[in-house]
């Protein structure tokens, strides 16, 4: 029988509920999903140990039922996940029930749902299962969306060998419409930003997002219909968040992972999935907060950090997953294995994974650079402070890549003035090309964005108490500006790295990795922003090491290098992808083509709508679109199936010959 934790640990509300039922009580470990629950063998699945029936939704907790065991009556106090004062929720439903023991709760399950239920004990437990389409309808190798009940749908795909897969059809990262997506070798992508999920499993492959897809029942019946079978409470459900392992207290390895970003949170959660590694894992981040959706900051400042965390307390609690914030790692001593802090404390490690990341570049160099209210964006507060000291105020923002014009997007409409300040001619210049830095340089001029380019900062003004007031620049033009904020590029974390270490860094700082994600120092990986690591699309990749901050590929590399930690073989193989949103628009972005030698167009980009194709010879690297998806998640597909576009092929219909 699974052991019941310690809940009184967990940090959360809790009240407690006697429990008189016909089932003993058990611990769910699904996720962070996990929680006190009745176990009945009917839902019981022996292969991966998991709930799979009635599911909580306060904070991702609540009642559940889960693992095996013979009916058997037990007396014990039964602790709930809930919000006492909010009432109990199940499955997004507020519960009608005021208290009361968990007969109360399981004779009110029933008035909460319809349909056909399964008896358990004097207790139903509701399914969903109808026909959702004739099999006639289904295309070998092609999805098809089909309605379940009310408004809720699921994705229905057919195999070549005949085989029918079943999935939800949202995107677990940000709720694109899979439908909309594509579909090869046996992989759904996101129509959006790329994230892959496994058609057999609905597993998610490939990042963002961190959960798979709900997998549901699917058989054909006699009259060659399909039909799809369900426990209720998973209509409407969006993603599905694998179990997480815990620590066996006899495996005294230790893993610490420096840094509290993308990479550092999957490389942990992935640890601990699947029974990859029992020993201890060690999160040390600087930062004060747990890991959070980085690339929201940019363009809404003033959000909430709650409401951008990628998981709640309780769910690293209950997977033994020590996450120390406000812990800034000073120190790294490869020979004796072991991580200094800023408090002096130390941490031993038997291997260790390197996540930590980048900071934006200040321009210490350029006079007046200490001025208050010169900012920079790196967290919650930065984004809140931006927004709080440039609403109806005059702002300027150096820099006219990402951030600076997301920053700039977003305080369009609040600030008293913004003015852009680059040095090229237009934004996106040398990522993008000028052709789409021009049309993206038009729609923020349209909402009255102001641009100073082809400029570098000369000096900060001073207001006469130690605040900017604006910027001198080179040619002599002066902008006033109460608030100034940098854009202008990222630079290694890698303070804690001694000048002595023999860990091998690039010439610009950043930790050089093969493709199982590991430093030249065995059982020392790095991932995320901070490594130089072989991308499969270069030419001699080995050779050619690249640095990419990507939220995809931090994703990416933190999974990879937890399972290459734990001996699996798992080289990284992730196509560059992302994007950036605008006043509404979305341009996304697949590949990598720093060194590109022209651009073919498919649309111009003038109208709002087009594809660029990214072009080094005869070859496509990468591609820019807007407005026209699935474009980019298809050649995002072509290239992680190995194969090449070339030049002359890009005003063809190649999306459908792949």
């Amino acid at each position: 029988m699974t052991p019941v934790r310690d809940w009184r640990r967990a940090l959360l509300p809790v009240c407690r509920l006697s429990w008189n039922g016909p089932w003993p009580l058990a611990w769910c470990s699904h996720g962070d999903l996990a929680g006190p629950c009745i176990r009945h063998k009917s839902h019981w699945n022996s292969s991966d140990r998991v709930c799979h029936s009635f599911r909580g939704n306060w904070d991702n907790h609540g009642i559940g039922i889960a693992p095996q065991g013979r009916p058997t009556r037990s007396s014990v106090k039964f602790p709930v996940w809930t919000r006492p004062a909010a009432g109990y929720w199940l499955n997004g439903t507020r519960l009608p029930l005021s208290g009361g023991n968990m007969n109360q709760v399981f004779s009110k399950l029933g008035s909460c749902f319809s349909t056909s239920t399964t008896a358990m004990g004097d207790h139903p437990v509701t399914f969903w299962e109808g026909v959702v389409c004739p099999l006639s309808d289904l295309v070998p190798g092609q999805m098809k969306q089909v309605q379940l009940q009310g408004d809720h749908s699921c994705i229905l795909i057919q195999e070549s060998d005949g085989a029918i897969h079943a999935l939800s059809s949202k995107c677990t990262h940000y709720g694109a419409n899979l439908i909309n997506g594509t579909y090869h070798d046996g992989v759904i992508r996101c129509p959006w930003h790329g994230a892959c999920f496994k058609a057999s499993t609905g597993d998610i492959e490939d990042f963002p997002g961190l959960d798979s897809l709900h997998k549901y029942e699917v058989r054909v019946d006699s009259d060659q219909n399909v039909v799809v079978k369900m426990a209720q409470p998973l209509l409407g459900e969006k993603r599905r968040v694998k179990p997480l392992g815990q620590r066996d207290p006899n495996n005294l390895e230790v893993v610490v992972i420096i840094g509290g970003g993308a990479s550092a949170e999957a490389c942990a959660e992935t640890l601990r999935q699947d029974n990859n590694f029992t020993g201890e894992i060690i999160v040390l981040t600087q930062e004060d907060l747990l890991p959070y959706d980085r690339p929201k900051l940019s363009k809404a400042l003033s959000i909430d950090v709650e409401n951008i965390q990628l998981r709640n307390p309780a769910y690293y609690h209950l997977g033994d997953i020590d996450i120390r914030t406000s812990s800034q790692v000073t120190d790294l001593n490869t020979k004796s294995k072991e991580v200094t802090l800023a408090s002096g404390a130390t941490i031993k490690f038997d291997k260790l994974v390197i996540a930590s990341g980048t900071s934006p570049r200040r321009l210490n160099d350029v006079p007046g650079a200490n001025l208050e209210n010169i900012m920079v964006l790196r967290s919650p507060s930065d984004g809140q402070a931006i927004e709080a000291k440039g609403r109806n105020k005059k702002v300027a923002i150096i820099g006219t890549s990402f951030i600076g014009m997301e920053v700039a997007a977003y305080l369009a409409d609040k600030a008293q003035t913004v003015t852009l300040i680059g040095n090229s001619e237009f934004p996106f210049e040398r990522s993008l090309g000028p052709d789409i830095g021009k049309m993206v340089r038009s729609m923020h001029e349209a909402k009255g964005v102001s641009f100073q380019m082809g400029q570098g900062s000369k000096e900060f003004l001073d207001n006469g108490s130690g605040a900017v007031s604006g910027i001198r620049l080179e040619d002599g033009t002066e902008i006033q500006a109460d608030l100034v904020v940098l854009g202008v590029g990222v630079e290694p974390n890698n303070q804690f790295i001694p000048q002595d270490c023999d860990l091998e860094l690039t010439q610009d700082g950043y930790v050089k990795v093969n493709d199982h994600l590991e430093t030249n120092i065995k059982g020392i990986y790095c991932v995320g922003d901070m490594a130089a690591f072989p991308l499969f699309l270069t030419e001699s990749p080995e050779e050619n090491l690249v640095h990419i901050g990507h939220w995809q590929l931090a994703h990416a590399h933190g999974r990879r290098a937890a399972l290459n930690l734990c001996g699996k073989n798992e080289p990284i193989k992730s196509v560059p992808f992302f994007w950036t949103v605008q006043y509404g628009k979305s341009i996304r972005y697949a590949g990598f083509s720093p060194d590109y030698d022209d651009i073919v167009f498919d649309g111009r980009p003038e109208d709002g709508k087009f594809a660029a194709y990214y072009c080094k010879g005869d070859r496509v690297d990468a591609i820019a679109t807007l407005m026209r998806d699935p474009l980019a998640a298809e050649f995002a597909d072509l290239l992680r199936a190995g194969q090449t576009l070339k030049k002359d092929q890009v005003l063809t219909d190649w999306h459908k010959i792949y």
